[in-house]
């Protein structure tokens, strides 16, 4: 499958996975096992089903090994939970993590 055809796939993924959630309120917890959402419906994965992390200045992208994709809101988030979630993903994440420096 040519590139673009593999970001059109993820792009269609992502759009369709932040749909099923809309501008819902959520609880995340996120811990040393896993990262549950609650809202209209609850996902739980443990940390070895994280592919990868993603963190830009408006959210965290946690791609999942079947291809999921879970998003955590940076704005929900204080200064003290923004760094709490960074350390509890550096040091349970397996995949691929990019964090934002600030």
């Amino acid at each position: 499958m040519p590139v673009v055809g593999v970001i059109l796939r993820y792009r269609w993924t992502w759009h369709r996975e932040f749909q099923d959630y809309g501008e819902r309120i959520i609880s995340a917890t996120v811990d040393g096992e896993s990262i549950r959402l609650r809202g209209r419906r609850d996902v739980v994965r443990r940390w070895n089903e994280i592919a990868y992390v993603d963190e830009s200045r408006r959210v965290f992208l946690f791609g999942t090994v079947n291809g999921s994709v879970l998003f955590l809101p940076r704005a929900a988030l204080s200064h003290a939970q923004l760094a709490e979630l960074r350390l509890l993903i550096l040091t349970n994440a397996k995949g691929k993590t990019k964090l934002a420096s600030d």
